[in-house]
C-alpha cells in the first residue's frame, strides 16, 4: 500500500485509543482534536475498510479536484457524481465512527457534563471552480453549487441542556457557536452565512446558496 497514509490504516483503533486517553482525564479540560478524513484519497468503503486496488493506485495524486479540470457537461457530471460516491462512503465511516467516539466519551461518568463539539473546516472541495495552484482564479467560474461543494459543512454539538435534534436552518458556524455557547440574550438578527473569497488582488462576498434546485 504504497504511501497510503496511516491515518487510513488505522482510524477506528486510534479514535479507540482517544476515548481510553481521555477517559484517564478526572479534571477540566479542553481538548481540540482534528481528524484528517474524510479528506481524499477516499481509500475506505462505509465500514472502514480499505477499498480494492483501483483506489490504492490513486493516491499519489493531487487534490481530487484536479481531476475534473477540462471536463465538460456530461463528462464533468458523471466523474463528480462518481468522485461524490466514493467521497460519501469514506465521509459516513467517518461520521459513524466519530460519533460513535463522542457517544462513549459522552457516557462516561467524568463527562456526563462536557460539551462536546464536532465541527467540519470545509465542504467536500470536490469542485470545478476551485483551483489550488490558480488562487487568483477561483471565482472566474464559481457557481453555487461551487459554493455549496467548497463551503458546506457539518455542525454537531452535545452537552448539557442541548435537545437531541436537527437544525436544517441555513446557517453560519459563528452563529451556531454563539447560539449554543454564548449568551442567546445579546444576539442579533440571523443575516444566515456569507463565503468570503479572497485572493491577493480580489476579494468577494457572497450569500451562501440554499440547497435547493437553483444551486446548479
Amino acid at each position: 500500500m504504497k504511501n497510503l497514509h496511516p491515518r487510513y490504516l488505522g482510524f477506528r483503533d486510534w479514535m479507540a485509543n482517544l476515548t481510553q486517553k481521555l477517559a484517564m482525564i478526572n479534571e477540566s479540560h479542553f481538548s481540540f482534536i482534528h481528524i484528517l478524513l474524510p479528506h481524499s484519497p477516499y481509500v475506505l468503503d462505509s465500514a472502514c475498510n480499505i477499498r480494492g486496488t483501483r483506489y490504492l493506485d490513486n493516491i499519489t495524486e493531487s487534490h481530487n479536484l484536479e481531476r475534473t479540470d477540462g471536463l465538460l457537461g456530461s463528462e464533468y457530471l458523471e466523474k463528480r457524481r462518481q468522485i461524490y460516491s466514493d467521497y460519501y462512503s469514506q465521509a459516513e465511516c467517518t461520521v459513524r465512527e466519530t460519533f460513535k467516539f463522542v457517544d462513549n466519551l459522552g457516557n462516561s461518568p467524568q463527562f456526563s457534563n462536557a460539551t462536546i463539539v464536532v465541527m467540519g473546516d470545509h465542504g467536500s472541495r470536490i469542485s470545478r471552480g476551485h483551483r489550488w495552484k490558480e488562487t487568483n482564479k477561483i471565482f472566474k467560474n464559481y457557481t453555487k453549487q461551487d459554493l455549496i461543494d467548497n463551503y458546506s459543512t457539518m455542525f454537531a454539538i452535545r452537552g448539557p441542556g442541548i435537545t437531541s435534534k436537527y437544525d436544517t436552518r441555513l446557517t453560519s458556524i459563528q452563529r451556531l457557536v454563539a447560539e449554543y455557547l454564548g449568551n442567546r440574550e445579546n444576539l442579533g438578527p440571523d443575516d444566515k452565512s456569507i463565503v468570503i473569497l479572497s485572493a491577493p488582488d480580489k476579494i468577494d462576498v457572497m450569500p451562501m446558496p440554499d440547497f435547493g434546485n437553483d444551486a446548479n
